[in-house]
């Protein structure tokens, strides 16, 4: 696949080339390796399909091309990294915008990933909580794995722990699952 073939290629390698952006975890943009029959309109559209937590970051990046190239025509849709990948596959997307690495299984399947950068993941307690120490990531890892459960076993006045999580599909949660000390046991 090539500019002079797909034109929205070119608008590809624009947005791979931009400057990165601070996002949550590990992410990257995937796109499919060999020709596929892709269903773009016209030459200057680019179809951006991802997830909700790139949403930002496509923003800033949408308007850097736009500055370079006014008449190009991006459009996203944010169902998740699933869909996404299944729409790059299938032609209906040009890229894929996620939150996390490309499985063994994707990769397999012709997807190609280009990291983006990666971050720390943000922790947040809310402003009522007594809790006012910091955790380390393996005290985190235990929260998250239920094996603390309520706040004097950090150093806080005593509460139950209330977790609030995202699903096991979700980016961020799958992001966290390569860490080292989330290998150590399971979720």
């Amino acid at each position: 696949m090539n500019a002079a073939k797909n034109p929205s290629v070119a608008i590809v390698s624009a947005i791979l080339s931009l400057g990165v952006m601070p996002i949550f975890a590990h992410s990257a943009v995937a796109q499919v390796a060999a020709d596929t029959t892709s269903t773009a309109p016209t030459a200057n559209t680019l179809r951006i399909e991802g997830s909700s937590s790139m949403k930002v970051t496509n923003n800033n990046r949408i308007a850097q091309i736009k500055q370079q190239s006014p008449d190009a025509q991006i459009t996203t849709r944010y169902d998740g990294a699933d869909a996404a990948l299944e729409s790059v596959r299938d032609g209906n997307a040009d890229l894929a915008a996620i939150g996390r690495p490309l499985t063994a299984q994707e990769q397999k399947q012709g997807l190609i990933a280009v990291p983006q950068k990666r971050q720390k993941i943000a922790i947040i307690v809310s402003e009522k909580n007594r809790f006012t120490s910091n955790m380390t990531f393996e005290q985190f890892a235990k929260v998250f794995r239920g094996e603390i459960k309520d706040w004097s076993e950090l150093g806080a006045p005593p509460g139950r722990i209330q977790l609030v999580d995202r699903p096991d599909t979700n980016d961020t949660r799958l992001a966290l699952q390569n860490y080292a000390v989330f290998k150590q046991a399971p979720f």
